[in-house]
């Protein structure tokens, strides 16, 4: 797509347009193909639109773990609390944008945010994971 932009051709949006899209059957057909767009965006270098964000919030996740060596195993739940922060407002965030599409009561909007907060974790481990087997990959071809 980005090469169809910059190659001048006429885009047009089309706001009304309605797309669909399901996601895979199981879990794990879902974690196996989102492994696969995390390698094939690397590919497409589409790292800055995709992963770079994923990696800053783990990897500031990860930073906020060292205090471990200060405060000893307990510092784990402030991490895990920290993580289940991240992913609600995650989660809330989508079901903000989304209020207009899929409006709910504050009933359903909870449901939502219960499934959507292990699917976010789920989608973000297949895309650290399909971006590691992308940079593995690389280096092994040279």
């Amino acid at each position: 797509m980005n090469a169809i932009e910059q190659a001048n051709f006429c885009i047009v949006n089309a706001p009304d347009a309605l797309v669909r899209w399901q996601v895979q059957s199981t879990p794990w057909l879902t974690f196996k193909r989102f492994v696969s767009y995390a390698r094939n965006n690397m590919r497409a270098g589409l790292w800055r639109q995709w992963q770079a964000a994923i990696f800053k919030r783990y990897g500031l996740l990860l930073l906020l773990t060292l205090p471990i060596f200060r405060f000893g195993a307990e510092w784990l739940l402030v991490t895990v609390v920290l993580w289940l922060s991240m992913l609600s407002a995650r989660a809330a965030v989508a079901i903000w944008r989304n209020r207009a599409c899929y409006p709910g009561t504050i009933f359903e909007n909870a449901l939502r945010m219960l499934m959507m907060i292990p699917l976010i974790a789920m989608l973000d481990a297949a895309t650290i994971i399909g971006t590691l087997q992308w940079a593995l990959n690389q280096n092994w071809e040279r």
